[in-house]
Order: C-alpha cells, then structure tokens, then sequence
C-alpha cells in the first residue's frame, strides 16, 4: 500500500476524495491530511509519504513553494488544481499528473496508473524539476489558457483575449479579430487564473484585458469603451481599484 498524504484547503473537496480513495483504490492508504501548506509541510516530513495529492492552490502557500521547501522529494506526488490551463505543459510529460476539480473516478484512475508507470521508469530529478518550473511559469503568468467547450478542449492565447463576460454558469470570451466562444466555466474561475495578467473584473458580468481599455466615461459609475467599441458598465463597488490598477499600468 502507498502511504499518502493529501494537502487541501476545502474541506469537501478533501472529504470527496478520501471516500473516492477509500472506496475504490485499496492501494492507497491515507496517513495524515492537511488543510494549508505549513501543516502539509510538517505532515510530509514526519509522515515520510510515497505519495503526496497537492493542491496547488492554498491559502498560505502554493503547492510550488511547498515542493521547493522539500527539495528531497522521497516522494511522488499529484498535483490537484481548479484551473485546467496546467493541461498545457502537463501534457508535454509522462513524469506526473494532475487532477482537475472536482475529482472523477476516471481521472483518478489514470492519475494512479501514470504514477505506477512512472515508479516503474524512475524518471530522474531533473525532470521532475523541470515540469514544476514549467508550472510555475504557468501558474505564475499564463500564456495560454484551456476553454472548456461542449465538445472540445481549445486552448488559446492569453493576449488574444479582449474581454470576458459572464452567463451563469457558462463564459463568452471576446478575441481580438471579432471571434468569440462560449466556455463551460464560470467567470470567477477565469477571474482567478487571470488577475495577475493585466486583467480587471470590472462588473459582475464582465472581466476585461486591460491591454484593450480605449477609454472610459466619466460619471458616478462609467462605462469603460475597449478597442473592439464594446461599452461595459463600470461597477461602483469596483470604480476606485479599476482607476488605481489602470493607472499604474500606464503611469
């Protein structure tokens, strides 16, 4: 049995994946779980795990600087994320996996399998540390990103993205040349991956590159005018962080 610790913020997505272990992969036996990074880190030394489920998304610490605090990696590990941009270089190696939120079966399924491949290779250091370096690059500005589509998978450019706006549970994203499409995601999850990136919630409907802001009207709230003529409604709860971010972006 693999001796496994899980380190995850959300406690039901942390109660969902301890069933879905328990229930149907005997091969993995949780020894401790961890709820922000500093426990997880702590968890992982004492424990000494061979195998580590790692969101990369955590309150105190992303699952990147964990590993760089546990350079001797005596363990293999999983990364666990919401944001489905990581597709792009995780594909490009067979060395790790991902899990994309909220975990199914399947995907676990084949997770595990492409760790026992992996055990069987024993895929150097180095290229483990590569592909973390690559992630974090991602993680940290993404130049591309994955549109979920009802029946493909696109990945586009971040800087081809005009705006955002939102419709429920689904995403209209604007490109530059007129195009758009529809994505299954919600816009928040979009505003997450995206707001290190010259990007704005500007409304609750509308997320814009601030790369594209033409101009703007004056008035209590505002309109905000983008270079493909669209005019966006400028939230008043948003309006002083919207001038403060652009006009450090310009100044």
């Amino acid at each position: 049995m693999l001796k496994t610790v899980i380190i995850e913020d959300d406690p039901l997505q942390m109660e969902m994946m301890c069933d879905l272990l328990e229930s149907s992969f005997p091969s993995i036996k949780v020894i401790s779980k961890a709820y922000n990074a500093a426990d997880g880190i702590r968890q992982v030394m004492d424990g000494k795990p061979e195998l580590v489920f790692l969101d990369i998304d955590l309150p105190d610490k992303s699952g990147f600087e964990i590993l760089k605090e546990l350079p001797d990696h005596f363990f293999d590990f999983i990364f666990v994320t919401a944001h489905e941009k990581f597709a792009i270089v995780a594909y490009q190696y067979d060395a790790i996996s991902f899990l994309v939120k909220p975990l199914r079966k399947e995907a676990l399924k084949a997770a595990l399998d492409k760790l026992k491949q992996k055990r069987k290779n024993q895929y150097s250091v180095m290229q483990v540390q590569e592909l973390i370096e690559n992630l974090k690059s991602l993680y940290d500005n993404p130049q591309k990103i994955a549109v979920n589509g009802v029946k493909e998978i696109n990945f586009i450019k971040v800087i081809d993205i005009v705006r955002m706006e939102a419709d429920g549970n689904y995403t209209t994203i604007f490109l530059t040349g007129g195009s758009k499409m529809v994505a299954s995601t919600q816009i928040g999850e979009y505003e997450k991956q995206l707001s290190h990136d010259k990007f704005f919630r500007i409304h609750d409907k509308h997320m814009i590159n601030l790369r594209y802001v033409k101009s703007m009207t004056r008035g209590e709230t505002g309109t905000v005018i983008m270079e493909d003529n669209s005019q966006l409604p400028l939230s008043r709860r948003r309006k002083e962080e919207f001038l403060k971010v652009i006009g450090t972006l310009f100044s």
